[in-house]
């Protein structure tokens, strides 16, 4: 018998292209930074690599890739193919970019983007200039921005920190299915539009403000336009809701988003006072078979408010009983500021409610509960914070024994 050749012999087997991609995919979750070396290795690997690293691209004055449009439009002219990977964009917009020649020509390269976040540039100790979109400064910018929003692939728009005037007419005839406005404003530029209108369906929206005016930019979402009567966004599709309960009159200006029949996860933010408590039966009625998630974040900002706030959110809960089919619930505790009080008998009722032996929560599996206590001179070691980190054994005994609900009770103290 004739022994084969040795370059047979010596031959290294091959490995198919699909399971070097899939452990460049693994690579890229588990040690990113990697992937600038595993691309050298051979050009099969580059493609797959580069989707990875290119990704996702953060145009601010801190980031390793890109800082600016102009260095954005040089590594796109070395590497046109970049542009094919890039599906997230970070743009914190800054004065120098009002009249960027790179910044424009790169963003009018970028066919494939999924999610674009939008905020203006950040001073000294974090603080915020803001940046009205209507600027005539803007206009040379402008367009290219637009472009981006009216791609086809577009899926998630982000108007964060302090970008006002953002024209409602952009969110409109975008594709987007998720909407986050954070401490920005809307424009409602289509007063008076007689024209056939659509409505953007969104399937998530996520809504936080901290001032009192900026709740005509809610409003302008649901007004009805057009000669067909349309508002900008239809919200018989959503899914997802992250509201903000400060200032109280923005919760109730958003209450049309919870006419949707679909919801199945919702997040009530920064509820502080209790004109700020959601009537949670009245605005989760139209989705209470469909809903799966409940958040609740609280703050605690005054010593009285350590029972009257607990006490009504307890209310509340109650209110859900044998009408629901929630399968989580969270509830964040923020304790502010080196704020003390006598932990109320009442809080056993939060317990008694979801875990009790009458609790009506058929559908519970998950309970879930933060604790987080600001400090600036308090003492760790204090009785207050002993007895808080001691509550699943004072407090949460049904939720912490329950042999159907997983009950995590997490405690965290932040110095300041």
């Amino acid at each position: 018998m004739e022994l084969a050749s040795s370059s047979h012999l010596s031959a290294a087997p091959r490995v198919p292209v699909e399971i070097c991609e899939e452990i460049i995919d693994i690579l890229a979750l588990l040690d990113p930074p990697s992937l600038k070396t595993c691309h050298l290795v051979s050009r099969i690997f580059t493609p797959r690599c580069r989707a990875h690293i290119f990704r996702s691209i953060h145009l601010d004055s801190d980031a390793e890739q890109c800082r600016d449009g102009e260095e954005l439009h040089t590594l796109l002219s070395i590497s046109p193919d970049v542009a094919f990977h890039i599906r997230q964009l970070w743009l914190q917009i800054r004065r120098r970019d009002f009249q960027s020649y790179g910044l424009v020509e790169s963003l009018k390269k970028l066919k494939n983007l999924e999610l674009l976040e939008l905020g203006d540039r950040t001073g000294r100790y974090g603080y915020h200039y803001g940046l009205s979109w209507g600027l005539s400064d803007m206009d040379f910018l402008r367009p290219s921005i637009q472009h981006l929003l009216e791609l086809p692939t577009l899926r998630e728009l982000r108007v964060m920190w302090l970008i006002q005037d953002f024209p409602v007419s952009y969110i409109r005839n975008s594709n987007i299915k998720s909407l986050t406005i954070s401490h920005g404003g809307l424009r409602d530029d289509e007063p008076g539009d007689t024209r056939t209108l659509r409505s953007c369906p969104l399937e998530s929206i996520a809504i936080n403000y901290n001032s009192d005016d900026q709740t005509e930019s809610v409003a302008s979402l649901f007004r009805v336009k057009g000669s067909n009567g349309r508002p900008v966004i239809d919200t018989s599709s959503l899914k997802v809701i992250s509201i903000s309960t400060d200032p109280p009159e923005l919760l109730v200006t958003g209450r049309p988003l919870f006419h949707s029949e679909h919801l199945i996860s919702v997040t009530f933010n920064a509820i502080e006072v209790i004109s700020s408590v959601p009537r949670l039966h009245e605005y989760l009625a139209p989705s209470l078979q469909s809903l799966r998630y409940l958040k609740l974040d609280l703050q605690i900002c005054e010593p009285e408010l350590g029972t009257s706030l607990i006490l009504s959110i307890t209310t509340e809960l109650a209110k859900l009983r044998g009408v629901n089919r929630i399968e989580t619930v969270d509830i964040d505790i923020i304790i502010d500021m080196d704020v003390h009080f006598d932990i109320p008998r009442s809080w056993e009722d939060i317990d008694d409610v979801l875990a009790g032996p009458k609790s009506g929560w058929p559908s519970l599996k998950e309970v879930n509960m933060f604790m987080q206590v600001v400090m600036f001179n308090a003492d760790s070691k204090d009785d207050f914070y002993v007895a808080l980190q001691g509550l699943p054994k004072t407090h949460f005994k049904q939720l912490t024994e329950s042999s159907q609900i997983s009950f995590k009770f997490v405690y965290d103290h932040y110095l300041i």
